[in-house]
């Protein structure tokens, strides 16, 4: 009976002075004083990370109950740590480990929860913002994407911003940043506006539409790949290194003006009617075309390119034989 009262005393006592490690770490943190030093600086995010993560302060947590029961082993004689093991039972040890273990799968399914209801929240709420037309409204839509970003696209499921009107925010040169590497992946379009915008590094992979429009927007290296979009406007837009394979558009598309260069429209499968009048391509874009695979009945051959100059060079634009 005494050698299951000391374990229970050393366990409590060896918790107690984790806690009260981590309480020590947390004020360490927040000491203004503290000269910001880069290496610091890392420590103070990736305890801040573990702090978040209920599963990663489990872990933490336990590894120093492991490191302080050693270095107690470590400084306490001998004949202490012998008598200690030989009347310490396997199953005193089995039911600590299953302790842990239980401890540690219950923060794991509890902290995937929680990250599932307050996606849900988070969706709800675009839901309830998105057919404001006013500017604070964007802008908390925006900042709900980011979010959700962060949480991981593959756990947010659909995000509806059917009948959002992003271009609201003010034209492309007041927010040079802050549209960047958004990932709207599987994403429903309906008579959204992206309309002067600029949005480097967007990712719509898989998202559908219609009535979508992107005129006099930057789009640099946007991804539009597996996407399905009707009535998609993208006149004067800024496209350069986007890539739309395997992208299938109905309906009225135009691309009039866009800047297209390296451009990707691997198996892409465009309207008849749609239009490039005027954009700006790649010198060897007819070569590309042949590499394209595209499907359906466009072609690319009632147009023609020419060579037109612009400042000291000349750029290849895209027009309709006469």
């Amino acid at each position: 009976m005494t050698i299951y009262l000391l374990c229970l005393i050393g366990l409590v006592t060896i918790t107690l002075i984790t806690l009260i490690l981590i309480q020590f770490l947390n004020l360490l943190t927040e000491k203004k004083q503290i000269k910001q030093k880069s290496y610091f600086k890392k420590i103070k995010i990736m305890w801040q990370r573990i702090q978040l993560d209920k599963v990663k302060l489990s872990f933490f947590t336990l590894f120093i109950v492991i490191l302080i029961t050693i270095i107690i082993f470590q400084l306490s004689p001998k004949t202490s740590i012998d008598n200690l093991f030989e009347n310490l039972k396997p199953s005193m040890i089995a039911s600590i480990v299953d302790a842990a273990i239980l401890v540690l799968l219950f923060n794991w399914v509890n902290s995937k929860g929680e990250n599932k209801l307050e996606i849900k929240r988070y969706i709800e709420e675009i839901d309830d913002l998105r057919y404001s037309n006013s500017k604070e409204s964007i802008f908390r839509i925006i900042g709900i994407i980011k979010r959700l970003n962060k949480l991981g696209s593959k756990n947010r499921g659909n995000i509806d911003l059917s009948h959002v009107n992003f271009g609201r925010i003010g034209n492309i040169e007041l927010f040079p940043d802050y549209l960047s590497g958004m990932n709207l992946s599987r994403a429903k379009l309906f008579q959204t506006n992206f309309s002067n915008l600029n949005m480097p590094n967007i990712v719509l992979n898989k998202s559908s539409g219609g009535g979508i429009d992107f005129t006099n927007s930057e789009i640099l290296n946007g991804q539009f790949i597996n996407c399905d979009f009707q009535r998609i406007n993208f006149t004067e837009a800024y496209l350069f290194g986007a890539n739309f394979s395997n992208t299938t558009f109905r309906g009225e598309c135009s691309f009039e003006k866009a800047i297209l260069e390296k451009v990707d429209f691997f198996n892409v499968r465009f309207p008849p009617d749609t239009n490039f009048e005027g954009a700006r391509v790649n010198k060897d874009f007819f070569n590309q075309v042949q590499d394209w695979q595209l499907r359906g009945d466009f072609q690319f051959q009632n147009y023609i390119s020419k060579q037109i100059q612009i400042g000291s060079g000349s750029s290849c634009f895209l027009f309709k034989e006469q």
